[in-house]
């Protein structure tokens, strides 16, 4: 399973296995049903045999909506066996950033016990002197170099740029974004990006 920071992640890897009660009772009222749904196939009452039916899928949908894993549930019904803990996958395909959980700690709904990042496309957020910001469009191309890696270029276009100048910096903010399917470029790093900007022509 996955315990430290920088752990790279696919999707619906098991990220950490959990005990709940609730899930425990659930699981247990899902044998239940099931085996009263069996002994009811042959009920000459259809009614009956519905009700039973209902109850089951009642039962699997309040464990659907614990997140509990298909392969688990699958394996619930097939083997009728009570698992203690039931896993945790990751949603996304990613890299692990934060990590909050810790081996028998108690967790609430709600608590943020990993921070995930798919950095296979990144943002760059650079400085714009206000001077130069006639010259920033929306999808305007963009080169980024780095002293890790020297004389390489990665190529990028501008896809935000922030409304409001900052008083103090004289500067405005804009996001480019980058492909970084190599995952060579990491949070945090510093670069130098070039704009291309096209060079308006005067007519005579």
């Amino acid at each position: 399973y996955v315990d430290f920071t920088g752990q790279e992640v696919n999707e619906s890897d098991p990220l950490l296995e959990i005990y709940s009660p609730e899930l425990v009772t659930t699981q247990e009222e899902l044998i239940l049903a099931l085996k009263y749904q069996e002994s009811l196939k042959d009920s000459v009452f259809p009614e009956i045999s519905r009700g039973a039916k209902r109850l089951v899928d009642s039962t699997l949908k309040r464990l659907q909506l614990f997140d509990v894993p298909e392969h688990q549930i699958t394996a619930l019904i097939k083997n009728k066996k009570v698992n203690k803990t039931m896993h945790v996958h990751s949603p996304i395909k990613g890299v692990v950033v934060k990590k909050n959980a810790l081996h028998g700690m108690f967790v609430k709904p709600g608590m943020n016990l990993y921070m995930l990042a798919d950095l296979s496309n990144i943002w760059v957020i650079v400085d714009i002197y206000e001077y130069e910001v006639p010259w920033v469009k929306l999808g305007q191309e963009a080169e980024m170099n780095l002293s890790y890696f020297p004389g390489k270029k990665f190529k990028g276009k501008v896809t935000f740029i922030d409304p409001v100048l900052d008083s103090k910096s004289r500067t405005l903010k804009a996001r480019i974004e980058f492909a970084n399917p190599k995952g060579e470029l990491k949070p945090e790093m510093y670069a130098n990006v070039t704009l291309k900007s096209k060079v308006a022509v005067k007519k005579l």
